[in-house]
């Protein structure tokens, strides 16, 4: 079972090479751009005061508006179940320049991190379906991998890691598998950006395979992230979140669940209006944030308004 790697691969496909080749200085210009997002405070849950809620949604949300703090401690507990079976200590995750609506209703877009980052080129949350089921009916699964047995897909996720300088990593895996002018393919909604190139163990081509998730760049650092460095370093491209949205937390927050709750990052990110990507409505989120990070890794520039 080979390790899921674009230059072990290219070597066995020589004629992919002259695709790769012609892809590859946009690839790397794009890599160079590939911000960082992490969706925080999922809203169903908050609402619902789920188990889930209660061991994530609550700690997230106050450590966030209080303190500023991304703790790799904000995590479900089939995450920590999964973490514990690659044994890899507590980790906090970030999509490589994609959103997705179901993990929260604020969207936070880094331009890099400081911390080491490690990456896998599929979110470590779609292996282990067999063993250690999705909490829900949309969360993927790694076909064919995530029905092996666990100690194969441990092994195959540490071979296919990407330990240091994964953003030449990034540039190699998206000349190979989004080559020929279809680099814009990898922010794609739904499975439509499906990789171009074929994987060693059929992955790609696999139909059930038809979320954007089994071929996203998954980045992992091991510590906290301040959210006000971010503002005052400049780090921070852009943040988001639906109108409705904000009025429900504002709700929440201010006068609702937790009254005496103060929220001094909420103030700092409304003096960053600048960075604001402007949302109208709940459904358009998703699109709306990955389209302003398609612009801005693909043209350098991205637009925060609707």
């Amino acid at each position: 079972m080979p390790a899921l790697d674009a230059l072990t691969l290219l070597r066995h496909h020589a004629e992919w090479k002259s695709a790769y080749d012609r892809t590859f200085p946009s690839a790397s210009a794009a890599a160079e751009r590939l911000p960082l997002v992490r969706v925080v405070m999922p809203v169903e849950e908050m609402m619902r005061g789920s188990d889930h809620a209660d061991t994530r949604v609550a700690p997230e949300k106050d450590d966030i508006l209080r303190f500023g703090v991304l703790s790799p401690d904000h995590k479900s507990h089939r995450t920590a179940v999964i973490e514990a079976r690659l044994d890899i200590s507590g980790r906090l995750y970030f999509y490589g320049g994609r959103a997705h609506g179901v993990h929260g209703m604020l969207y936070l877009v880094f331009k890099d991190l400081p911390s080491r980052i490690e990456a896998t080129p599929f979110g470590l949350g779609a292996l282990f379906c067999a063993t250690a089921p999705p909490a829900r009916e949309t969360d993927p699964c790694l076909h064919p991998i995530a029905h092996l047995p666990d100690d194969l897909q441990c092994q195959w996720a540490q071979q296919s890691l990407w330990s240091d300088e994964w953003r030449a990593r990034t540039a190699e895996y998206l000349s190979l598998y989004f080559c020929d002018d279809r680099l814009s393919d990898y922010f794609a909604p739904f499975g439509t950006g499906r990789p171009r190139r074929r994987d060693p163990d059929g992955i790609f081509s696999d139909t059930r395979n038809d979320d954007w998730r089994l071929w996203t760049i998954e980045a992992r650092v091991p510590t906290a992230i301040d959210i006000l460095s971010a503002l005052e370093d400049g780090s921070l491209l852009g943040w988001a979140i639906a109108t409705p949205h904000e009025h429900l937390l504002l709700d929440d927050v201010m006068c609702g669940n937790q009254p005496n709750v103060k929220a001094p990052v909420w103030m700092a990110l409304k003096q960053h209006q600048h960075l604001k990507i402007e949302i109208a409505d709940t459904e358009n989120a998703e699109y709306r944030v990955t389209q302003f990070i398609r612009d801005h890794v693909l043209t350098g520039r991205g637009d925060t308004r609707c």
